[in-house]
């Protein structure tokens, strides 16, 4: 069953009918300000933190509510909706409605009773607050009195746990306040005699705003109770029905904001209006509401930035058959991720968005354990460096990056190439009693903890590539003695893997700390797990024979039509202690699951063996827009990964979950790029190795590759999976299939056969 379609050239997904199987929801924002909005006006807003910066509220696992509400009554007939379905929940046969989740923006268009609304959701570039802008156009032949209301439910607490949780203490730290043209929600109000956010024995006064611009106010609420009424709720809220929201505040109560504005239209006009939101100063959303004083002419524009914003970072690689965009935005996140790595070359298991590098407690501090709960680094914490810094050099050029110095999070610092070399020496300074890295507080996998003197393969194979990666930056540096080193380590290491990982057709799990083997093949459960087959090959340690073998395994025992279940066969009666997945059902999450990341990382695998039928396969399998027609049994978006699939154990086999939490999209991006199509950056260079379908004819890309733009055209006529038979650079040939940077002009054409 269809819900919707893409809009290709629009670039949007489009829902037509509003009644999805579950919230479909878009991602606003940027790093500082951000937002979930659904289908149906539903979601969250924040600031920096989803969890400790919460605007507005949000109840998970419910019923898609509260939202952002925009009410519309008729004052003469005294009816009202909403400019979404939701949450008035009109008939379908008389209200017609559509959403477009778009690149950074949501309009949702509705028709009824002869109005036609578009509220359109967005915020602006480089902004830290939110617009509703509401657009209202009279269809029907007589004048319309209408009164518009929109509604914004304001978290008591920053916190949201603690604004759902700790009622004794967060309902009675806030209070509401009217002025001029919007509600002004204030958090530790009490406080606010002093300078604006200032802390007060830790404490600290936050304010938001909700407001009307475009449009006089004529009344207001800012406490939730009296705006909903006694045993009303988002669908029949008395404010409405009554058509005055009676000016109400709030003191001790559940805070809210809540304005309503009376205007007439005759047949045929048109009136647009806009709401904002946002955690600023009083002074600060003054002047952000007199930018709106004319707002259509500004929501056009802003909604023009934000389209050119993000397509013209699509346009950075485009494929055409079936998308690498920003290093620019991917550095600021890797000097993060390295400022998060303490001085001894572990990461830490938890990084906040207040992080303060060189000031940190470390794992090894008892102070950590009791601020955050992680008992202990986790075994791949820090190896995740290598692949990324790799790929970010290797993408952009800047070699340069290689020196910089960046601090460590507890003390001290060092450049990038100090930072990889101590992340080795973590995992050598902790190993397991076979020579393995041990498998600390846990691996990529929570709910299988191995034990602090368990090993993991899974890391074993993460810490393999990591050295031959490492040999890379000690080459550029030339760093001899250190690859001597390396080379010696990763010899010793691989003589250990090959006689104590491999188990004739596959790769083991690991080993507890008592020294059980995980993922024996005699084993009644678990005796085959994704992760180590595919890491074999991503890591380059398996042989090809090893490698054909595994990923064969990997088609027999996991494959499904829905994607590769983790594991199988489920845990039940033969769980060790430290199988924490043997609590969920059977096919659920990690428990036999079939988890989206995992799915990149195989794409990936299989293309590297040069199988290019089995690595679109998995890609097909998995793909959300694969399965647009079956959205009565996958639930979420078509349009967004959800953390993980219920596998064929489990009674609602294909059924998926977590949308948008998980670094999925990029995983399977990798796999995609650098496996399918075989674009592979190196420090110098650039190869272009497909593993495409043999179906396929070729295919085509545009990519933007360190200043140039490169117009790459593969073609296959004999149909064959993988090859390069002739490569040519503005038709000059090439050895092999390896381009050396030298070549590239700034428009550069080039032309694979690969048979």
């Amino acid at each position: 069953m269809q819900y919707g379609y893409f809009d290709d050239e629009r670039r949007e997904y489009v829902i037509t009918r509003p009644d999805t199987p579950a919230p479909w929801a878009n991602y606003l924002g940027s790093p500082k300000y951000g937002a979930v909005i659904s289908n149906n006006a539903g979601g969250y807003s924040f600031a920096k933190s989803g969890a400790d910066g919460r605007i507005i509220r949000y109840v998970f696992n419910s019923f898609d509510q509260p939202g952002r509400y925009i009410y519309i009554r008729d004052n003469d007939r005294k009816d009202y909706w909403s400019a979404s379905w939701q949450p008035v929940g009109k008939n379908t046969e008389d209200y017609k409605s559509k959403c477009c989740h778009g690149t950074g923006y949501t309009r949702i268009c509705a028709d009824y009773v002869g109005i036609h609304t578009e509220a359109l959701y967005y915020v602006p570039l480089d902004k830290e607050y939110e617009v509703w802008c509401l657009k209202l156009k009279n269809n029907s032949e007589e004048d319309r009195n209408l009164s518009i209301t929109g509604y914004a439910e304001f978290t008591n607490n920053s916190n949201y746990e603690q604004d759902q949780v700790n009622l004794q203490y967060s309902q009675f730290i806030t209070r509401t306040l009217f002025e001029e043209n919007r509600i002004r929600h204030l958090v530790h109000g009490n406080l606010d005699g002093i300078e604006d956010g200032k802390d007060v024995d830790d404490k600290v006064v936050v304010e938001r705003f909700f407001g009307l611009a475009g449009s006089e106010v004529a009344s207001y609420c800012g406490d939730r109770e009296k705006f909903l009424g006694r045993y009303h709720g988002y669908g029949n809220p008395v404010g409405v029905e009554n058509g005055n929201l009676g000016n109400e505040l709030s003191c001790n109560e559940n805070g809210c904001g809540a304005l309503t504005s009376e205007i007439m239209l005759k047949p045929g006009e048109e009136k647009t209006l806009t709401f904002l939101l946002g955690m600023k100063y009083n002074e600060e959303a003054k002047t952000i509401m007199e930018r709106y004083e004319y707002p259509e002419e500004v929501c056009n524009r802003e909604l023009e930035e934000i389209i050119a914003y993000w397509h013209g970072k699509l346009s950075h690689f485009q494929v055409k058959r079936i998308i690498h965009l920003a290093p620019e935005m991917a550095v600021d996140k890797i000097r993060f991720m390295l400022s998060a790595q303490v001085d001894n070359g572990g990461g830490l298991p938890l990084v906040k968005f207040t992080h303060n590098a060189g000031h940190e407690d470390t794992p090894d501090d008892a102070s950590y354990v009791k601020e955050t709960g992680h008992p202990a680094y986790r075994a791949d914490d820090a190896l995740w460096l290598f692949p990324t810094v790799y790929k970010y050099i290797s993408e952009s050029g800047n070699l340069s990056f290689v020196d910089e110095v960046i601090p460590f999070a507890n003390k001290g610092e060092g450049t990038v190439y100090e930072h990889l070399k101590r992340a080795v020496e973590f995992s050598l300074n902790h190993m397991g009693p076979h020579g393995m890295p041990a498998g600390l507080y846990a691996d990529w996998n929570d709910c299988l903890r191995l034990g602090k003197n368990g090993e993991s393969t899974f890391v074993a194979l993460q810490f393999y590539l990591a050295m031959t990666i490492l040999k890379k930056f000690a080459e550029y540096k030339g760093d001899t003695e250190y690859i001597a080193y390396l080379e010696e380590k990763q010899e010793k290491f691989g003589g250990i893997l090959n006689k104590l990982c491999w188990n004739e057709d596959r790769f083991i799990r690991g080993f507890t700390e008592e020294g059980e083997v995980i993922g024996n093949r005699e084993a009644p459960e678990a005796n085959m797990w994704l992760n180590p087959q595919s890491w074999s090959v991503i890591s380059g340690f398996a042989s090809e024979s090893q490698a054909e073998k595994a990923l064969e395994k990997v088609y027999e025992n996991l494959n499904t039509e829905y994607g590769a279940i983790l594991m199988d066969p489920p845990y039940h009666k033969y769980a060790f202690d430290g199988a924490l997945a043997v609590i969920y059902n059977a096919g659920t999450k990690e428990n036999a699951g079939i988890f989206s990341q995992s799915q990149g990382w195989l794409i990936l695998a299989e293309a590297l063996l040069g199988h290019g039928n089995r690595a679109f396969m998995y890609f097909k399998e998995n793909a959300p827009a694969a399965q647009n027609d079956r959205a009565e049994i996958r639930k979420l978006e078509p349009y967004c990964y959800g953390q993980f699939t219920e596998g064929k154990a489990s009674p609602h086999f294909g059924r998926s979950h977590v949308h948008w939490l998980t670094g999925t999209a990029s995983t399977v991006m990798v796999g995609c790029v650098e496996g399918i199509m075989g674009i592979r950056p190196d420090f110098y260079g650039l190869r272009i190795s497909p593993s495409i379908p043999e179906e396929w004819d070729g295919f085509e890309i545009e990519k933007d590759f360190r200043g140039k733009h490169l117009h790459i055209v593969v073609s296959n006529e004999k149909h064959v999976q993988s090859g390069c038979v002739k490569l040519l650079v503005n038709g000059e040939q090439m050895e092999g299939d390896y381009i050396p940077e030298k070549f590239l002009t700034e428009w550069t054409e080039i032309e694979l056969k690969m048979s």
